[in-house]
């Protein structure tokens, strides 16, 4: 490994896992040592490293105190690591690094406070695994700002010596055991997030900034990276809470994925490739039916309802609905502490660092993959811009199936074109963006009026429906609410002659 570089999985744990992870017979022999460790995260006011995608710290560990600079995101971190003797940044300390340049302007170098503090048992040790020394620090403790503090307990293993392989065998071997959860977020970002007071809240934005001319093959990297930090940020809360926001965002999460996965199939070729597509298809499907039951319970269930406020049986229907929708949550929520999704998410970080694409001989793919981003990605763009236009002329002669693949093309493209926003001129981007929300938030509203008539048909028949008078009464009624889907195709309409009238962004490149 490069030398300021590090190559890191980390692992989410509950207490218990913890401590089943640290008797493991692949740990039993690493002689695990403890430490005390504390660390201060340093940043302005307006969180100029933040932005920068950096991050910086002094750990106390022992007599010494360390200067870490850290950039990026995932598995491959950059690392600058100097002792230092003061409790406050070194400037000198941080030469080499990319904090350096931010941190001679006197500016920011004057504004630099303490924004939050952790404060951590570590026990650590060194594996020998399959030929690789692969470093395990098991770490409970605090990430702790002024007004607030959230526990940390997790694993990191850390490749020093050998092949990145072993380092993912080892993740699967010792992660899977014991119920861990594959985690993009580092304490630092824990860290920001709670100094923010967002902690709680779902992630909606995707942390992401391309540079022109790179790679495509390596903005593939950073895609995914932004993406799977996303979703190990929203799921973690989804596990936690249980609640509609954290599941519609982790959804959302996971379709930025399908959706980088598809833009980028000519070059993600293989295998290993295929099987994370059908893995992130399965996980897309469960979040998919409990969102479509909370949409139903909170839009067209209660709109009905009021419609017909003296009508009995709405309470009893909307608690049998409420017990399919605990149903979903639960087979979702078993899914997501599954074995299968850990090995989903460790294979995908796998295949974004090691995997075959990355070094597949055939010439079209090296070709793509060396291309810069932007041309490849204006191929791309306007091929698929050309299918949503095409499709969108005939929108009105087009069935309720036919206008929903119009609606998921145009979602698609929308996640596609978000990637390349930080490429993008700004006023082109919003142009094309917003009426593609538009295109997408008619046809979904049409969408939902279907999907929930063809579900209250599908429940028509359950014994516990028939067994309840009132309630089939009211399930009737909501099945046969007509909706008035003239508006919304006139909306859907004009969002099409928006995205006909303006030239996509991407022919700026």
């Amino acid at each position: 490994m490069p030398s300021d570089q590090e190559f890191e999985i980390k692992l989410q744990l509950s207490d218990e896992a913890a401590d089943k992870l640290a008797t493991m017979p692949q740990v039993a022999t690493a002689q695990l040592r403890t430490a005390h460790l504390q660390s201060v995260y340093f940043d302005t006011h307006s969180r100029a490293l933040q932005k920068a995608g950096l991050q910086l710290r002094i750990r106390q560990d022992g007599p010494r105190r360390v200067q870490t600079v850290k950039a990026g995101h995932g598995v491959v971190r950059g690392e600058w690591e100097r002792e230092v003797e003061g409790q406050l940044p070194d400037l000198g300390a941080a030469t080499g690094s990319p904090a350096e340049r931010l941190l001679k302007k006197r500016k920011v170098r004057n504004d630099l406070i303490p924004l939050f503090w952790v404060d951590i048992e570590r026990r650590k040790g060194l594996l020998l695994y399959d030929g690789a020394e692969i470093e395990l620090a098991i770490d409970r403790g605090r990430v702790v700002t002024g007004n607030d503090d959230e526990s940390i307990c997790e694993a990191e293993l850390e490749l020093k010596q050998g092949e990145p392989e072993a380092l993912f065998e080892l993740a699967r071997a010792l992660g899977g055991p014991v119920k861990a959860a594959v985690s993009v977020v580092s304490k630092g970002d824990r860290g920001y997030r709670l100094a923010s007071g967002t902690s709680q809240t779902p992630e909606r934005d995707l942390l992401l900034s391309l540079n022109a001319g790179e790679s495509t093959a390596t903005a593939i990297q950073s895609i995914l990276r932004a993406c799977l930090r996303q979703l190990s940020v929203n799921d973690g809360l989804l596990r936690q809470t249980r609640a509609e926001e954290p599941l519609h965002r982790t959804r959302v999460a996971v379709r930025r994925i399908r959706a980088a996965l598809s833009l980028f199939k000519p070059i993600l070729v293989g295998r290993e490739a295929d099987e994370i597509r059908a893995g992130f298809k399965w996980i897309s499907d469960l979040l998919g039916e409990a969102r479509d039951l909370d949409v139903f319970l909170a839009k067209r269930l209660d709109q009905v309802r009021l419609q017909h406020e003296h009508s009995p049986g709405f309470e009893d229907l909307r608690r049998q609905i409420r017990d399919r929708r605990e149903h979903a949550y639960d087979q979702l929520l078993a899914a997501l502490v599954s074995e299968r999704y850990f090995n989903l998410m460790l294979a995908t970080q796998r295949t974004m660092e090691l995997g075959e694409w990355l070094s597949d001989p055939d010439s079209v793919a090296r070709l793509h993959r060396t291309q810069p981003i932007e041309v490849y990605a204006a191929d791309e763009l306007q091929r698929r811009f050309a299918s949503v236009m095409k499709a969108g002329q005939k929108l009105a002669r087009l069935d309720a199936k036919r206008r929903h693949r119009v609606r998921i093309k145009a979602k698609k493209l929308r996640y596609m074109a978000e990637f390349l926003q930080s490429l993008a001129p700004r006023k082109p981007y919003t142009d094309l963006d917003n009426a593609l929300h538009d295109l997408q938030r008619s046809l979904g509203k049409l969408n939902d009026a279907i999907v929930g008539r063809e579900f209250m048909v599908s429940i028509s028949g359950d014994t516990a429906l028939k067994a309840n008078p009132q309630a089939s009464f009211a399930a009737g009624i909501v099945a046969g609410a007509t909706t008035t889907p003239e508006k919304q195709m006139i909306l859907a309409e004009k969002a099409i002659k928006r995205l006909s009238k303006r030239r996509p962004f991407w022919h700026k490149f």
